[in-house]
């Protein structure tokens, strides 16, 4: 018998060596044994393992999965009551208030029995093979986010296990799942304001939380509000980057709207709206592009022409220092409105339609990141950091040198005839 004391249950077996399951301080079992592992979920739930075993520190305690279960978790509160169970991962979204459930998967042991010398060993590790695994997300009633082919959100009963089922059929391995498999997200899905974006490895798509309200496929989507996003798409003549809104549309439903269309703009940067105002990049040339200014509170007005031509490593140049990024003048009207950081850079016809106010706030590199494109030297999508490529001078990164130089020999980059005993003075 073991007990927690910080949330006062205790774990229990009828026999040593035996499943076991969860006691209150009063002697109510809250648990029947069937588990051999317990979780728990900060105190907020109760996670109890079964058809499994923990992994183990692997060779040397070098496993880094120590902590991992290799079966199948049901999710219990500290009630007792069983909320849904069958899954190889979760977690819960205590802002949002969303139960995140990963099915399918397993953890995969590597072994070896002989090094390479031929001597015998018995090496382990471990992996998670993805295989067939998916996410599924439900609101605090067990509502699903994601919508069923009959444009439907899903209500799971409380106690409900999910199973996946192997079967072979005509010489091939067939899964049965008891849950409508487009309820669920290929991969993790992430969460930005009231926007889920689940995706797979092809394209991304957008979910309103509150309705299940769900955009178009996109290659890439960066959410910027509530109800505004950016996305990147590939197209036979190249790729672009595009706005959209979730909107009503004729027939009354809510649905996605491109406000600014990669295909008819063919822009490769946008930056963030600013009181509806947007700047767009595009290329007409090997090394020369152009910026018009985009008013996307009226979709009919044609976007304006802000810089002809200019070089792009001088225009990423100018992005990277802010030059794009503009303020807003409450007092004035239209476009009077608009204050730059610098108006040399535009064109004299712009600036002439614009305010002739200029901003006296200069803005830093990296101090604020205002714009999306598909160009990942300018902007690393994947991680959502600013890699920037610019000419900013003198930049050279002396401590990462000395460290690269102090670190020689750690990471398999040993020279010639050094055993390895090294500190940071030198040998």
């Amino acid at each position: 018998m073991a007990v927690v004391k910080a949330i006062v249950i205790i774990f229990f077996s009828p026999i040593s060596y035996a499943s076991w399951g969860c006691l209150s301080n009063n002697g109510k079992i809250l648990i029947t044994p069937h588990y051999d592992c317990f979780k728990f979920y900060y105190n907020l739930f109760i996670l109890a393992g079964r058809d499994g075993h923990m992994l183990g520190e692997g060779q040397h305690g070098c496993s880094y999965h120590e902590t991992e279960y290799s079966g199948l978790y049901d999710l219990y509160n500290f009630d007792g009551k069983l909320i849904l169970g069958g899954f190889t991962d979760f977690s819960y979204d205590n802002d949002r208030k969303l139960y995140q459930f990963r099915f399918g998967g397993q953890w995969k042991t590597d072994c070896e029995d002989y090094d390479e010398y031929g001597n015998s060993i018995f090496y382990y590790s471990f992996h998670f093979e993805k295989g067939n695994s998916r996410w599924l997300i439900l609101d605090n009633n067990l509502t699903s986010i994601v919508k069923d082919k009959q444009g439907r959100r899903k209500v799971f009963n409380e106690g409900f296990i999910g199973t996946i089922t192997r079967k072979e059929e005509k010489g091939r391995v067939v899964n049965y799942w008891n849950m409508p498999l487009e309820l669920f997200s290929i991969n993790r899905p992430c969460f930005s304001h009231n926007l889920m974006i689940c995706d797979n490895d092809n394209y991304q798509v957008a979910i309103r939380l509150e309705d299940g309200s769900i955009s178009y496929e996109h290659n890439k989507i960066h959410v910027i509000s509530n109800d505004l996003f950016f996305f990147m798409d590939v197209y036979e003549i190249g790729r672009g980057v595009g706005l959209s809104k979730f909107a009503i549309n004729k027939e009354g439903e809510l649905t996605e709207k491109i406000i600014i269309d990669p295909i008819d703009e063919g822009n490769c940067i946008l930056t963030t709206p600013i009181e509806g105002y947007v700047f767009g990049i595009y290329e007409y040339d090997n090394n020369l592009c152009g910026v018009r200014l985009y008013d996307i509170n009226d979709a009919e007005k044609k976007p304006l022409t802000a810089i002809e031509s200019i070089e792009e490593s001088k225009l990423i140049n100018y992005i990277s220092r802010g030059f794009l990024l503009i303020s807003i003048d409450n007092s004035a009207s239209g476009l009077s409105r608009m204050i730059m950081p610098q108006r040399s850079i535009f064109d004299k016809s712009f600036v002439d339609i614009i305010s002739p106010k200029e901003s006296e706030l200069f803005y830093k590199p990296f101090e604020k990141k205002y714009w999306f494109t598909d160009d990942c030297h300018l902007y690393d999508n994947t991680d959502n950091e600013d890699c920037l490529d610019g000419d900013f001078g003198d930049s050279y990164d002396f401590m990462k040198d000395s460290w690269d130089a102090m670190t020689d020999g750690m990471y398999g980059d040993m020279p010639d005839g050094f055993d390895g005993d090294f500190d940071f003075l030198g040998k």
